[in-house]
């Protein structure tokens, strides 16, 4: 019972904020962005997701509920279905439906957390917000670097992820054109390690122009994506 008090303590506080200011509207509570939401990403084709939410200033109330989270209208057409209180600064929560309207390709909007299901030392009243994405997967050139060889050689590796999917199960070279630089280098190794995958390039004896591209069979992006690297001499 004690949390509903609150709850209710919480709206006097505002009435009386209210008949203070005479006629005037009540004050509009101000939102913080103390939400970390993950994943970050979402796809419009999933029916359920499952969101681990974390707070980073102040903690949950224990009665913390489906009806204390509204979602922005870049998010409309999707609904927070469960509510789980992990612990005082976690819960995890089930967003259901798809996105209506005219989504831009990838459309970020905001989970909003109302103040009377936060508990903080402050006694600053604050919404809670932290963005989401939602969009079809597409795939990202995370990091490229020279690395040092024994024999005195260098190689070349390349790290690609895909954002809000994943790689292929059994992805190989035939799911990805070279071409340029790179057809004359040998391909050392396809590392698929998670949502991250890794191309090792050796036999470097030249500088130049060179494109990667996955083809529709890399991942679940079902998109052709091309990348293109200028390559300096070793």
């Amino acid at each position: 019972m004690r949390y509903g008090w609150r709850r209710i303590l919480g709206g006097v506080v505002l009435v009386v904020l209210f008949l203070m200011g005479g006629c005037e509207a009540a004050p509009e509570i101000e939102s913080e962005e103390i939400l970390e939401i993950t994943p970050h990403f979402v796809t419009n084709q999933q029916a359920d997701r499952e969101l681990v939410i974390h707070l980073t200033s102040g903690r949950f109330r224990e009665d913390i509920r489906a009806e204390d989270f509204s979602l922005s209208e870049e998010l409309g057409g999707l609904s927070i279905t469960s509510v789980t209180r992990v612990d005082d600064t976690t819960v995890n929560i089930v967003l259901s439906g798809q996105t209506t309207g005219h989504l831009a390709d990838p459309e970020t909007g905001t989970i909003m957390i109302s103040y009377a299901a936060i508990e903080s030392e402050s006694a600053m009243i604050r919404n809670a917000i932290g963005e989401l994405t939602v969009g079809t997967p597409y795939i990202v050139n995370v990091s490229e670097a020279f690395l040092n060889l024994q024999d005195g050689g260098k190689a070349l590796e390349y790290t690609f992820m895909v954002e809000g999917g994943s790689w292929a199960e059994e992805i190989s070279l035939n799911d990805i054109q070279l071409e340029g630089v790179f057809q004359k280098m040998d391909v050392v190794e396809l590392i698929r390690d998670e949502e991250y995958l890794r191309l090792h390039f050796e036999g470097i004896t030249e500088a130049g122009e060179g494109t990667i591209t996955f083809l529709t069979t890399a991942s679940s992006s079902g998109k052709k994506t091309s990348f293109e690297f200028h390559v300096n001499a070793p």
